[in-house]
């Protein structure tokens, strides 16, 4: 449990005995138990943004957080998160945008009623979309299993060499 203990410490053997007190501080609580892995992400117009939010409860008891995101550009996968004794959860906040630019924002996490922590998010949103390179790829990809197909079908159809037969041998 928390809190502030007495210790004392005896070594001995047969010819001395020493003591030694010292008092020493118990705390179940992090200093940084809500963490962000991410908190930049460079995304194209109207994909999405995807930021990990770990809460860690290093506490005897359930603790219950309310994650609240800052504007309309951002959205959390939980809005209220129950923490268990001795573990932790992952929270998936989103964001997209529908035009270029930079954008700073950031989600507040309440235990109970006091802010525990606020941490803040960026996107930069560019023009270039990854659809463009998948659409390619699989274009690419198509002609290519269309391609071995012909050749399969050609190989297939192909009639081998007539060889003569000739018969059983004795000797």
């Amino acid at each position: 449990k928390p809190g502030v203990y007495d210790l004392q410490i005896v070594v001995q053997n047969g010819d001395t005995k020493t003591v030694k007190d010292k008092q020493i501080v118990i705390s179940n609580d992090f200093v940084n138990n809500i963490l962000v892995t991410n908190s930049k992400e460079n995304v194209a117009v109207g994909e999405d943004a995807v930021y990990n939010l770990l809460i860690v409860n290093p506490t005897n008891n359930v603790k219950i957080y309310k994650i609240v995101t800052d504007g309309n550009v951002l959205s959390s996968s939980q809005s209220i998160v129950a923490v268990p004794a001795g573990s932790s959860t992952n929270v998936k906040i989103t964001g997209s945008a529908n035009k270029q630019g930079k954008y700073t924002f950031n989600v507040n996490v309440f235990d109970g009623s006091t802010l525990a922590k606020t941490i803040p998010l960026e996107m930069d949103v560019t023009g270039n979309s990854s659809n463009n390179t998948i659409v390619v790829l699989t274009i690419v990809l198509a002609i290519i299993f269309l391609v071995l197909l012909v050749v399969l079908i050609v190989l297939l159809n192909k009639k081998p060499e007539k060889k003569e037969d000739f018969g059983e041998s004795y000797y």
